[in-house]
């Protein structure tokens, strides 16, 4: 019946979890999206000498 949800011994563990989980994926994604950025500007420097 509750193949969906993740099951957790304590159910304050699973409402802290969740939005640690979300945090970090949001983290992860800006982290990522910055280091593009950072490796774009440093080929476009190499580029250029």
């Amino acid at each position: 019946m509750a193949s969906g949800k993740i099951k957790t011994p304590v159910p304050e563990m699973g409402a802290i979890a969740l939005p640690a989980i979300n945090a970090l994926r949001i983290c992860t994604d800006v982290y990522f999206r910055a280091a593009k950025k950072q490796n774009c500007a440093i080929s476009r420097s190499i580029n250029r000498n």
